[in-house]
C-alpha cells in the first residue's frame, strides 16, 4: 500500500478515521479535497505497491469524531465522476463484515433508488456501519441488489423482518442474511432439453413428439436415425426440447421408467460431451482413490531383501507363511526395450498385499523373524510417499502445541533455571529434553538434572551430561530466563550459564544464521554411519536408539556442520519407527533427504 499505513491506524482505533470505497481511479489526494464538504486533516489514496495505481479506495482522517460524523451525513453517497462513493468507519479486519448475523443482502432494488434513500429506510431499525449497492462500473447503474451491515445481530434481524417482502419504489424487496459464495448451497438450473434412451426401434420423430407433447409445447423432438443397412429406424435414443423448463421436469418425472413395447424408457437431462467427460472423470478418480486407500491398508512394505532373491522366491516365502496372502512385487526398473524379462532390480525392498487387514497385522508381528536367503526381513505398514513427506512437519507442529492449541513453551514460575516436572523452559519444544535427555519418544530422557544410570547412555549421543548438546538457544541473547549469551548446562544444582565461544553476546551472527539455513551437502557415506545390522538387532530397544542416536548426532554435527541444532534434528529423526530408522542407514540419499526436510521444518518454525 502506498500512503497511509493501515496497521498504524488499526492500532490507534481512532473514531475520527473513515474509509472511502468506490473512488474513481483518476482521483488523487488533491482532487479529493475539492469534492469533500467536510475538511480533513489527512487523506491518502490506497495504491498498489508496484505500479502505484489507485485501488479506488482512500483513508480519511478528520480533526475530531464530530467532524467524521458530519462527513458521514454530508459526504456519504456522493457521486464523483459517475461513481457513488461509500464512507464507513475504518475498522480493518472487522469480523462482523463477514458475519451472517449482522450483514444483510437486499434484492429487487429499483434502478432509480439511491443509497441515501435506502439508508434512511434501514437506519430506523439500528446503527448502520456500511451500506452499499452493487453498480455497473461504466454506467454506475444499480444492478438491483446491495448489502447493509449493522452493529448488532438483533438490529439486522429487526430490519430483515420489517423490509422483507415490503414495497419500495413499487418494487417488492427480498431481504435475507448474507452468505459467502463458498458456503452457499449449489443451485441446479433446470434443463428444458431431455435425453431419451431405450426407445422402441420403430419410433420416428413424429412418434416421440406425440408421446411427449402432452406435457407442454415442444420446440423440437429428434430421433437419431439408424444406419441405412439395418432394418431399424433409429439407434435407440433421441432428444426432446421443451419451451419451458417446468414442462421438461414434469415429463422427466412422469415418463422415466415407464414400459413401452416391453422396453423401459430412460430419461435424463441433456448434458454436453464436456460435462459428461468431467463427471465421468470425477467419478473415476473418486473410485480409484477409494480403491487405492483400501488396498494400502492391506499392504506392507518389506525391506532388507537380498539382491539375488527372485520374485518367485519372494512370493513363496510369504505364501507359505500367511494364508491371507494375495500378491507381492519387488522393486524393478523398466527395461528400455519394454520386455518383462529384461527388467532390473533397483532396490532391496518390495511390497506384499493381503486379503484383509488382519494379514497385515500378522505380518508386522513377525518382522525380524522371517529370513530369506540369509537376510532378516524388515516388515512395516505401507505408507505412500506423499504422506511420508509431510510427516516431519506434522510431528514438529504436534510438539509445539498442546491439545488446547496453546504453545507448549513455558517459563519456570520459580524463576530458577530448573526444569520442573511436566514443563520445559521457553523456546524448547516439549519433546526435546535438556542435558541428560533426548528428543522425542515421550520423555525417556532425564529430568531435573538427574544423571543417567550406569552403563546406559541417553539416546541422542554424548552431551554435557551424557545427552544431546543444547540446540534450543534463542538467536539473540541466548536462552530466555538465563543471563545474556551462551548455553544453559544441566548440573546437579540446576542450570548454569556457560560462555558461547565465538559469539560474545551469546547470540548467533547474521552470517551464521544464513549458513545454518543452507541445505546440508550430500557427501559419500562416511565411516561413522556404517553399522552392522546383526549387532543392532541383538540390542535392547533402548540401546538401539542410544546407538543410532549417537551415530546420527555425530554425523549431523561433524559432517553437516549443524552444531546449533544437532540435538533437535537428531530428536526428530529418532521419532521414526525402528524399522524405518534402520532403513535410513542403508539408503544414504534418503537419510540426507530426511535431514533436509527436518532443517526446513525448523527454519519455517523459527521464521
Amino acid at each position: 500500500m502506498y500512503g497511509a499505513d493501515p496497521s498504524t491506524l488499526a492500532q490507534s482505533s481512532q473514531k475520527n478515521v473513515l474509509y472511502l470505497r468506490n473512488l474513481h481511479e483518476e482521483i488523487n489526494e488533491y482532487d479529493l479535497e475539492d469534492y469533500l464538504t467536510v475538511k480533513t486533516t489527512n487523506k491518502r489514496v490506497v495504491r498498489d505497491r508496484t505500479s502505484h495505481r489507485s485501488l479506488c479506495r482512500a483513508i480519511l482522517t478528520y480533526e475530531s469524531e464530530e467532524s467524521a460524523n458530519r462527513a458521514l451525513e454530508m459526504d456519504n453517497y456522493k457521486v464523483i465522476k459517475n461513481k457513488t462513493i461509500n464512507l464507513t468507519r475504518y475498522e480493518p479486519g472487522n469480523p462482523r463484515r463477514r458475519a451472517g448475523g449482522c450483514n444483510l443482502f437486499i434484492k429487487n432494488i429499483p434502478e432509480d433508488c439511491t443509497e441515501r434513500e435506502m439508508h434512511n429506510r434501514c437506519s430506523r431499525h439500528g446503527n448502520i456501519i456500511s451500506l452499499k449497492f452493487s453498480r455497473d462500473r461504466e454506467s454506475n447503474r444499480c444492478r438491483g441488489y446491495g448489502f447493509v451491515l449493522f452493529s448488532l445481530d438483533s438490529e439486522a434481524e429487526t430490519c430483515k423482518k420489517a423490509l422483507h417482502d415490503s414495497l419500495f419504489h413499487d418494487s417488492r424487496l427480498v431481504v435475507d442474511y448474507f452468505v459467502e459464495k463458498a458456503k452457499r448451497p449449489a443451485v441446479k438450473k433446470p434443463q428444458n432439453n431431455l435425453y431419451v434412451s431405450n426407445i422402441p426401434s420403430n419410433w420416428s420423430n413424429d412418434d416421440i413428439k406425440k408421446r411427449f407433447s402432452e406435457f407442454g409445447e415442444i420446440i423440437s423432438a429428434v430421433v437419431v436415425p439408424a444406419d441405412e443397412s439395418g432394418d431399424e429406424k433409429n439407434k435407440g435414443f433421441g432428444f426432446v426440447c421443451f419451451e419451458k423448463a417446468e414442462d421438461a421436469q414434469k415429463a422427466l418425472e412422469t415418463m422415466k421408467g415407464i414400459e413401452i413395447n416391453s422396453q423401459i424408457l430412460e430419461i435424463h437431462e441433456f448434458k454436453n460431451k464436456e460435462t459428461r467427460a468431467k463427471e465421468n472423470k470425477l467419478k473415476f478418480e473418486s473410485l480409484k482413490a477409494k480403491l487405492r486407500e483400501e488396498n494400502d491398508k492391506k499392504t506392507v512394505f518389506v525391506k532388507n531383501i537380498g539382491d539375488e532373491v527372485t520374485a518367485e522366491e519372494f512370493e513363496k516365502c510369504f505364501k507359505d507363511q500367511f494364508t491371507a496372502f494375495r500378491s507381492c512385487a519387488l522393486a524393478y526398473k523398466r527395461s528400455t526395450d519394454g520386455k518383462a524379462e529384461n527388467k532390473v532390480r533397483v532396490g532391496n525392498f518390495g511390497w506384499v498385499t493381503f486379503e484383509d487387514e488382519k494379514g497385515v497385522e500378522d505380518a508386522i508381528a513377525k518382522t525380524l523373524e522371517i529370513e530369506l536367503a540369509g537376510d532378516t526381513l524388515i516388515i512395516q505398514r505401507f505408507v505412500r510417499s506423499a504422506k511420508r513427506k509431510d510427516a516431519p512437519k506434522e510431528r514438529h507442529n504436534a510438539r509445539q502445541y498442546n491439545s488446547f492449541g496453546q504453545n507448549n513453551y513455558q517459563m519456570n514460575p520459580m524463576g530458577r533455571g530448573v526444569v520442573m516436572p511436566g514443563m520445559v523452559p521457553r523456546m524448547v519444544p516439549q519433546n526435546f529434553m535438556y542435558a541428560g535427555g533426548h528428543g522425542g519418544r515421550g520423555g525417556r530422557g532425564n529430568m531435573m538434572g538427574s544423571r543417567p544410570m550406569m552403563g546406559h547412555m541417553p539416546r541422542g549421543g554424548p552431551g554435557p551430561m551424557g545427552g544431546l548438546p543444547h540446540a534450543h538457544m534463542s538467536r539473540r541473547g541466548g536462552h530466555p530466563g538465563f543471563p545474556q549469551g551462551g548455553h544453559p548446562v544441566n548440573t546437579p544444582g540446576g542450570f548454569v550459564q556457560t560462555p558461547n565461544a565465538g559469539h560474545p553476546q551469546g547470540g548467533v551472527t547474521a552470517t551464521a544464521a544464513v549458513e545454518r539455513r543452507e541445505t546440508p551437502k550430500v557427501n559419500p557415506l562416511p565411516d561413522s554411519l556404517k553399522i552392522k545390522e546383526s549387532e543392532v538387532l541383538k540390542m535392547s530397544e533402548e540401546d538401539r536408539y542410544n546407538f543410532l542416536g549417537e551415530k546420527l548426532y555425530n554425523y549431523i554435527t561433524e559432517d553437516l556442520n549443524e552444531k546449533d541444532r544437532a540435538g533437535k534434528l537428531t530428536g526428530m529423526l529418532l521419532e521414526m519407527d525402528f524399522q524405518e530408522l534402520m532403513g535410513l542407514f542403508k539408503n544414504f540419499p534418503e537419510l540426507n533427504n530426511r535431514i533436509t526436510e527436518a532443517v526446513k521444518v525448523l527454519d519455517d518454525h523459527e521464521n
